[in-house]
């Protein structure tokens, strides 16, 4: 059950530091294996994701390490990606 990938966009990425602390945030989750940057500018940080296992258990432990705030609407929930703000 590897391959897996999904979308990522993060809000409110707004230096370099910011930046630096999402990366070693994500690169510290076992189940994460790959990040590839797709692009960084104007704030928002958008990611491709590769991981191992399930999904809800991902997102279950992106919620509770405080970082990152998932971002709901309803055009968000017709798409792939998933949307985060990070957490200042």
């Amino acid at each position: 059950d590897t391959g897996n990938t999904f979308s990522m966009q993060i809000d409110e990425v707004n230096n370099y530091g910011d930046f630096s602390k999402v990366m070693a945030y994500l690169n510290q989750i076992d189940s994460i294996e790959n990040i590839r940057v797709n692009n960084l500018g104007d704030n928002i940080l958008d990611l491709d994701i590769r991981y191992s296992g399930d999904l809800d258990v991902l997102n279950r432990i992106l919620s509770v390490g405080g970082l990152l705030t998932e971002l709901t609407s309803a055009e968000q929930a017709m798409t792939d990606k998933k949307y985060y703000r990070l957490t200042p």
